[in-house]
């Protein structure tokens, strides 16, 4: 299935950690079906190595399917949440903060009064 062996210690752990969750659901939720699919699982695992590397295949490429999409719908929420809503913002406050409108003065030269004494060279960077 895959071409990257996986150790049969993963493949147990990841089915143990599975039949761990399905029991917890049991608990929670007192349904049979959880404890019912709890027992198949772990019977089958231990009993075919080829429905242990199914089992392990589909969860590991089921996370990673999850991982991409979770990533891309969480960037999505921050962009439009919290950054779109910062830079509408800023744009109504500073009309020019990037001087791209044409100057009327015909110069962006903007004089600057300061003098400069040894510590203003300690960091520069």
């Amino acid at each position: 299935m895959n071409n990257i062996p996986i150790a049969r210690e993963k493949k147990l752990e990841t089915v143990l950690v599975l039949v761990v969750g399905l029991l917890v659901f049991h608990v929670l939720f007192k349904h049979e079906g959880f404890l019912l699919a709890a027992q198949i699982m772990g019977a089958l695992c231990i009993l075919s190595e080829h429905v242990l590397t199914l089992i392990t295949w589909t969860w590991l490429k089921l996370t990673l399917a999850l991982g991409f999409i979770g990533s891309i719908l969480l960037l999505t929420l921050l962009f439009f949440l919290v950054i779109c809503p910062i830079a509408f913002v800023y744009r109504l406050k500073n009309k020019d903060p990037l001087q791209l409108k044409k100057n009327p003065s015909g110069s962006y030269f903007t004089v600057r009064n300061h003098t400069y004494n040894a510590k203003d060279l300690e960091k520069m960077w």
